[in-house]
This record gives C-alpha cells, sequence and structure tokens, in this order.
C-alpha cells in the first residue's frame, strides 16, 4: 500500500480501502481490539475471558447486557482492570467513586 502514497489520487485510493475494511465484521473487532489495548491495556481474547468467566453478566447486578458489550471497569488512579459492567452499573460507579463522601454522609444522616 506504501506506494500508494505517493499521489493524491493513491491517498484517496488507500483511504477508502481503509474506510471499507473498518466496515467488515473483521475491521470492526481490530478497532475494538486496539481501543481496549490501548485504553485498559487488555486484549479483545482477554475481555472475552472476562466475559466468560462472568458468565456474560454484569459484575456488579449480575443482569447480561443487552444491544452492546459491557464496559471495562478500571480504576481510574492505578489503571488495573476490575472487571465487566452494564452500563448503568458504570456510570453509577463512576459518579459514587467521584462524589463517595457525599453519599456516605447522606446514608449515614448528616
Amino acid at each position: 500500500m506504501a506506494k500508494y502514497h505517493k499521489t493524491q489520487k493513491g491517498r484517496t485510493v488507500v483511504a477508502k480501502a481503509k474506510r471499507k475494511y473498518k466496515k467488515t465484521q473483521k475491521g470492526k473487532d481490530k478497532t475494538v481490539s486496539d481501543n481496549m489495548k490501548w485504553r485498559y491495556g487488555i486484549t479483545l481474547a482477554e475481555y472475552d475471558e472476562m466475559f466468560e468467566t462472568q458468565d456474560g453478566v454484569c459484575a456488579i447486578c449480575e443482569l447480561p447486557s443487552i444491544n452492546c458489550r459491557l464496559s471495562v471497569d478500571h480504576d481510574h488512579k492505578t489503571g488495573k482492570v476490575r472487571g465487566l459492567l452494564c452500563h448503568p452499573c458504570n456510570m453509577s460507579l463512576g459518579v459514587y467513586e467521584k462524589r463517595k463522601d457525599k453519599f456516605e454522609d447522606y446514608l449515614r444522616g448528616i
């Protein structure tokens, strides 16, 4: 493909081929895998292993995620992956972690 980059037409051909590839299942899987590796340091195979270990359900509510992939939960300070969560649990945990003191004060009745 490198030879195509020498002209504008070549660049256009390469860009078109990349867009077409990214629409294929293999291209989508590669994009997901690359994002997981970059963001969380895990491969798609490691994600699939975690998914199987959790029986395909959220680590908190134990419900299956419908119509979307379970989110990779990680400690924002250490970057360590903790498990897979459904979107509502992932969002709730994020809010709780940011406002933990406020939640605990409220629950204690202060």
